[in-house]
C-alpha cells in the first residue's frame, strides 16, 4: 500500500480575511444631557456615534441655541474616550478636549470644568405630538 505524503500537497494561497480597522467603540456612552457649572441654567445635549457627534446647547433657557460638531476619539489601549468640541461658533477654541469619565457620567476639561450627565427623567427626545419639536426635561 502506498501512503500519501501530506507535505507534498500544494496548498492554495489563503485569501486574507482581514478587514480594515473600524473606529474603536466607546466602552461607555457619552450621549446624554449634561449640566455645565459655568452655565447652571443652560444645557448641553450630546448625540452621535463612535467617531462623530453633535452637541446642542444653550447657556440660558431663552438664550441662543447652538449646534456644534463633535469628534469622538477612543484610545485603543486604555479605552478612554475624548470628545473634541468645536466651540468657534461661541468664540471659543476649535478642538476643546473633554475626557469622558470611566462611568460615563462626567466630561472633564483641561481648565478644570466638569460637566455632569443628568439622570432620571432629565433628557431630550423627538417624538409624540409635534415630532419636529425637540423636548427637554431638566432637573431643578
Amino acid at each position: 500500500t502506498s501512503k500519501k505524503n501530506s507535505s507534498s500537497k500544494k496548498s492554495s494561497p489563503k485569501k486574507s480575511s482581514k478587514k480594515p480597522p473600524a473606529a474603536a467603540t466607546p466602552a461607555v456612552s457619552y450621549q446624554g444631557v449634561y449640566s455645565d457649572p459655568k452655565h447652571p441654567r443652560g444645557y448641553r445635549i450630546l448625540t452621535g456615534d463612535a467617531s462623530k457627534g453633535t452637541m446642542r446647547l444653550r447657556d440660558e433657557p431663552a438664550g441662543e441655541l447652538y449646534t456644534i460638531p463633535l469628534k469622538i476619539r477612543t484610545d485603543r489601549k486604555t479605552g478612554a474616550t475624548s470628545l473634541l468640541i468645536d466651540f468657534r461658533v461661541k468664540g471659543g477654541p476649535k478642538d476643546a478636549a473633554g475626557t469622558l469619565g470611566s462611568d460615563g457620567r462626567t466630561l472633564t476639561f483641561p481648565d478644570g470644568n466638569v460637566w455632569k450627565k443628568q439622570e432620571g427623567p432629565a433628557g431630550g427626545w423627538r417624538g409624540g405630538f409635534g415630532f419636529q419639536k425637540f423636548r427637554l426635561i431638566q432637573k431643578g
